[in-house]
């Protein structure tokens, strides 16, 4: 009987240490959490999903008049499958900070979400300024988290 109290406890020491709680890493929770609420208020209410994504898309137009929301907004947009996304987001952001610590965390996935932004959007104007590319991006459609799940993954790799 002692053996099996023994090993419920390694167990679930082990298993604690693997999957963190919500009170170990705060800022990963509260992703997870959001994306699903935004994007399980998208699907409830499929007619404004359109007009939701085109506002927050962080496209040319959309950053020369509403800059900080839409770069907010277009984190918690997922307009294609959720699940690859949120499992991501989940081991991304709770790994990093558990190491690096939740405000250093948001830190980075805001400033990759801002720098690959700024890079692509504007990238991509320039190129089919230059002729490179057959449209400009000043109305294409950018939403997603992955800017800043891909700024997290990197350095929790």
């Amino acid at each position: 009987m002692a053996g099996t109290v023994t090993a419920t406890r390694t167990y679930r020491t082990t298993l604690a240490r693997v999957l963190p709680s919500p009170t170990a890493t705060p800022l990963a929770s509260a992703m997870v959490l959001s994306l699903l609420l935004a994007t399980a208020t998208l699907r409830l209410r499929p007619g404004d999903a359109d007009a939701v994504v085109a506002w927050a898309s962080t496209n040319l137009h959309n950053l020369a008049h509403h800059p900080v929301a839409s770069m907010l907004a277009s984190t918690f947009v997922v307009t294609g499958s959720l699940l690859p996304d949120l499992l991501l987001v989940a081991i991304g952001f709770a790994i990093l900070e558990r190491a690096v610590g939740a405000r250093r965390t948001a830190l980075i996935a805001f400033a990759g979400q801002v720098i690959a932004t700024l890079l692509t959007e504007y990238g991509s104007a320039l190129a089919a300024h230059w002729q490179l590319l057959a449209e400009s991006s000043s109305e294409r459609v950018d939403v997603g988290v992955s800017y800043a799940m891909y700024a997290v993954l990197r350095p929790a790799c």
